[in-house]
């Protein structure tokens, strides 16, 4: 599942028209083979949660009336909801400008890029990049209580390993929508080493 774009218009069309169509089609999958998650590949809320109070609201309001219900009625467990950020999950007005042009000339060559990174990363440090954490704060939230051997996350991505009975599979799922600022994506991009 990818681009919700959560809103209070689009809210409405979800639960009166598009929830159960949904639901439906996916118990029919489900029922021809059993589904293992459901990955959501980002733009959960629309504009950093612009249309409501706080980014934290918006994403409070994605968990209880799109998450809940799908695991709800396909009986799958709160870890079997899988979810990167897309560029309207960035809450791009956390950041000032002038740190951000800062960030866009220091940005220029892949050494700069993986020192900046591997820093963010050791010092779980959102500096340059505010625009992120109300997402994290989500994710953290979410998968909160789950065993260390089985969750990470960082600053750049997370990791979620299932076991299928004798068989261990893992999930990477990299936040590419770090360096979204401003209206224009195109060239920012950015993954790391």
């Amino acid at each position: 599942l990818t681009d919700f774009h959560l809103n209070p218009n689009n809210l409405n069309d979800w639960k009166n028209y598009v929830r159960g169509a949904l639901l439906s089609k996916l118990r029919d999958i489900n029922d021809e083979k059993s589904i293992s998650f459901i990955a959501f590949t980002g733009d959960m809320i629309d504009k950093g949660g612009a249309s409501y109070r706080t980014p934290d609201e918006a994403f409070g309001l994605f968990e209880t009336e799109v998450i809940k219900p799908l695991l709800a009625g396909l009986s799958m467990a709160r870890d079997q909801f899988l979810f990167i950020p897309g560029n309207h999950d960035m809450v791009r007005n956390n950041d000032d400008e002038r740190e951000e042009l800062g960030n866009a000339a220091y940005f220029k060559s892949g050494d700069k890029i993986a020192k900046f990174m591997d820093k963010a990363i050791k010092n779980d440090d959102f500096l340059g990049m505010r625009r992120v954490e109300p997402y994290k704060t989500f994710e953290r939230n979410y998968y909160a209580g789950l065993p260390k051997d089985s969750f990470y996350s960082d600053i750049f991505g997370s990791a979620i390993k299932y076991n299928f009975g004798k068989e261990s599979v893992g999930v990477c799922l990299i936040n590419s929508s770090w360096r979204c600022y401003g209206e224009l994506d195109k060239g920012q991009l950015l993954i790391g080493e």
